[in-house]
């Protein structure tokens, strides 16, 4: 069998630059897209319960990505935090906190999405719907922090796009 050698990814100038401009930029797409296919199915009458379920996974899976980004202090090998591309002491001193909504998506879908647990809500009620909306807006707020303090030697087309698309963006209600 043949062995798979280990990649250790270098934290550093370009590649961060180009990391930064295709996978972070597709993340906070990934949520906005998923949060209109919420918005759009909850405005039509006849709802289609798996397209919500795909958009809500959606959501909340990219969503814990960006939380392990703008919020998780350990620098583990291979994974990207924003302290990478702003100076630590610096994004932990402007980072807003965590907000309860963002904790409720890290909690939850840790219990409930990335992992087969029993503490998964059974049936519907009232405690098993998720504040998709405000959250948004919370995701917004960090997202734009992040953008606005981003130094500009990491400016690529898609960063760029998404800094101003971003400012353009309202919490989708």
């Amino acid at each position: 069998m043949q062995q798979i050698q280990k990649t250790v990814i270098k934290k550093e100038g370009k590649y961060l630059k180009k990391f930064l401009n295709e996978h972070f930029v597709y993340e906070a797409n990934a949520l906005y897209f998923a949060m209109v296919k919420l918005h759009d199915q909850d405005k039509i009458e006849n709802k289609n319960q798996d397209e919500i379920n795909m958009a809500l996974e959606s959501f909340l899976f990219h969503g814990r990505n960006l939380i392990e980004f703008f919020y998780y202090k350990n620098d583990a090998e291979n994974y990207s935090r924003a302290f990478h591309f702003i100076e630590k002491d610096e994004w932990l001193k402007i980072r807003p906190k965590k907000t309860k909504q963002i904790s409720e998506v890290q909690d939850r879908s840790n219990k409930e999405i990335v992992h087969l647990t029993y503490d998964r809500i059974a049936g519907s009620p009232p405690e098993k719907n998720w504040n998709c909306s405000n959250t948004f807006g919370d995701f917004l707020e960090i997202i734009k922090i992040f953008l606005n303090q981003l130094p500009k030697k990491y400016y690529e087309d898609k960063i760029i796009n998404l800094k101003n698309n971003i400012n353009e963006v309202k919490n989708i209600k």
